[in-house]
């Protein structure tokens, strides 16, 4: 690609389009998520995540690529966009604590067990019994 105006014209235009692209989808979901939230009368419920969630998540990524591309992902602004599509829309957020979100259940808040499978947890019996009476 050459330009009249040079290659850092082109680089720049380009990059703007990304930034653009990036934005726009951040937006469009943002409000499927307030819209949803607002037909069902439901509350949104968010993670409230550290200020260096990228440096956590990708610490145990070996792909270069893989890594660079989880670490420019917008965590933290999408967060923010939701919580302003929300905000206009006048639906609730509630921010959560991550810690113990994946092992506990949300139904009796009790602690979920391994089974068979190494990456599938389960309620165990006394807590299942409960739900199902619930």
């Amino acid at each position: 690609m050459q330009s009249i105006k040079g290659n850092k014209h082109i680089r720049m235009v380009i990059h703007g389009r990304e930034r653009n692209g990036k934005k726009d989808r951040r937006y469009k979901i943002a409000n499927v998520i307030a819209n949803t939230a607002k037909k069902l009368n439901a509350i949104v419920v968010l993670e409230n995540l550290p200020k260096r969630c990228p440096k956590n998540t990708i610490s145990y990524i070996n792909d270069k690529k893989l890594r660079h591309r989880i670490y420019q992902a917008g965590f933290r602004s999408l967060i923010n966009v939701i919580e302003e599509k929300c905000l206009e829309r006048s639906v609730s957020v509630v921010k959560v604590d991550p810690r113990g979100t994946s092992s506990t259940c949300p139904f009796c808040n009790s602690k979920l067990m391994r089974g068979s499978a190494p990456r599938q947890l389960s309620v165990p019996n006394a807590a299942l019994r409960w739900v199902r009476m619930w």
